[in-house]
């Protein structure tokens, strides 16, 4: 007995009297290259095994329509119009219709829906039902997948659909339903031969199964035979074949106002025409708009985005073609850093001080024959005895990579001799610390991972004080993410 398939009726409305359904095609008889099969092949059994395909993962088994090849009528149940479905146990996908039983246009159906390429029927006949009727799978391919027109076929690649229309090779009349057939490849193909294999094509005593197409100067031709010419319609590209666009960053993040590098990559192959479009996140809102569109000369290239001020700020890349959108990169974030100081990183929501004099604080304090300029005073070291240290500032989770402490014990406002503490502690991370004697600065440089940071004090008497300015380098004006 021949092996059957699930299936499931499809009731299809048709848009006229007479019309024909648009999952129904006709196969072709007469494709050149004919596969070494058995014949005659009872209905449903295999003629070529879908693990024997060459492309990346295999296909799916070609069934021939037995006594029916190369009809439009189905071997399974010549009377009706039976329809086959993926079974529901395929990941994510749910009772798919493919077709009817075995037609060229099942099979497209059931690769696409087996691989995951298309999760609902893709309707269309293999060709034209009628000269210039435009609705073969060419023309009602799936919205999402990339197709070119005969003619501007730039490459094929394994898994991609072909349509064409048929004419007696007698007289040149037009095949109503034409023939779809899938390149059954290892890679991309930009000219010379494409392998193509189909189902129902051929005669019960011949089934063809695969067939050579030739792709130059952007025409793909399929050869005619003794009863067929061929005038192929366009090509749909699998989505693993679909232009794509991929860049990066030169570095993940900048300074304020300087520009950084971008490369780029498109694929699998260029296309003539192809556009790349810069845009960034602007405002509140985080609205798209472009700022640079570049004409694509080649796959691949560098380009450089404009300086900006600190901030931190979405990209993405978009690759166009004929102003249609093919592919849209994921967001990437720069981060623009520049200069913070104290005042504003005390100032921020979160931030918190234990110093008597607060923080902001500011002011200018003697220090030798000179000034200390500070934003944090601290007047005395009553709990922070060295080695005692006193919980002086506290700063949620930052947008700093780093932060600089300047710091000293102003002129008479110190023990002569005595020395002071910081410290900075991070969650996680190693604390570090500097010291300072009496009527000199220093500072203590310590970097940032984004967590939340602390800064200590600490004096050999308690009658010390301390006066302490900071610069952090930041992504944002307060220095908080």
């Amino acid at each position: 007995m021949a092996r059957r398939r699930p299936r499931a009726l499809l009731l299809l409305a048709l848009a006229m009297a007479g019309a024909v359904s648009l999952v129904v095609p006709l196969g072709i008889p007469g494709l050149s290259a004919r596969a070494a099969v058995a014949s005659p092949v009872p209905c449903g059994d295999p003629l070529l095994l879908g693990a024997s395909w060459q492309i990346p993962g295999g296909g799916v088994d070609i069934e021939s329509n037995g006594g029916y090849e190369g009809q439009g009528v189905d071997c399974v149940d010549p009377s009706g119009t039976p329809e086959n479905s993926v079974p529901s146990s395929l990941p994510g996908v749910g009772n798919v219709v493919t077709g009817e039983e075995w037609q060229c246009t099942e099979l497209v159906n059931r690769l696409y829906v087996t691989k995951g390429w298309i999760a609902a029927t893709w309707h269309g006949n293999g060709g034209d039902s009628a000269e210039g009727a435009n609705d073969s799978m060419y023309d009602l391919a799936p919205t999402g997948l990339f197709k070119q027109p005969n003619g501007s076929i730039t490459y094929m690649g394994p898994g991609d659909v072909v349509s064409e229309n048929s004419f007696t090779a007698t007289t040149g009349a037009f095949v109503k339903f034409g023939h779809v057939l899938v390149v059954n490849s290892q890679a991309v193909i930009t000219s010379g031969a494409v392998p193509l294999v189909s189902q129902n094509a051929g005669g019960p005593s011949s089934p063809d199964v695969t067939t050579t197409a030739y792709l130059s100067n952007g025409t793909l031709t399929i050869p005619a035979t003794v009863s067929r010419s061929h005038q192929v319609i366009g090509a749909v590209h699998a989505p693993p074949n679909a232009p794509q666009v991929s860049w990066s960053f030169s570095a993940g993040h900048t300074s304020a106002g300087k520009a950084v590098g971008l490369s780029y990559q498109v694929g699998p192959v260029f296309v003539p025409g192809e556009e790349l479009t810069l845009q960034r996140q602007f405002g509140t809102a985080q609205t798209w708009a472009t700022f640079a569109n570049v004409s694509l000369t080649q796959a691949s290239g560098t380009w450089e985005t404009p300086g900006e001020p600190l901030g931190s700020y979405g990209y993405r890349v978009r690759l166009l073609l004929n102003g249609g959108v093919l592919d849209q990169s994921p967001v990437q974030y720069l981060h623009t850093y520049g200069p913070v100081g104290l005042q504003p990183l005390c100032s921020a929501p979160g931030a918190s001080n234990n110093s008597m004099n607060g923080c902001p604080a500011a002011g200018t304090a003697p220090l030798g024959f000179g000034h200390f300029k500070y934003a944090a005073h601290v007047s005395n070291n009553h709990d922070s005895v060295y080695p005692a240290f006193w919980d002086l500032l506290n700063f949620p989770a930052t947008s700093c990579s780093s932060v600089t402490l300047s710091f000293a014990m102003p002129t008479g406002g110190s023990v002569e001799g005595d020395t002071a503490y910081l410290r900075v502690t991070q969650h996680g991370a190693k604390a570090l610390t500097a010291s300072v004697p009496y009527g000199a600065p220093s500072t203590l440089t310590a970097p940032l991972d984004g967590a939340p940071w602390q800064v200590g004090n600490s004096a050999t008497s308690q009658d010390d004080q301390i006066v302490i300015n900071a610069t952090a380098i930041c992504y944002t004006a307060n220095g908080q993410r």
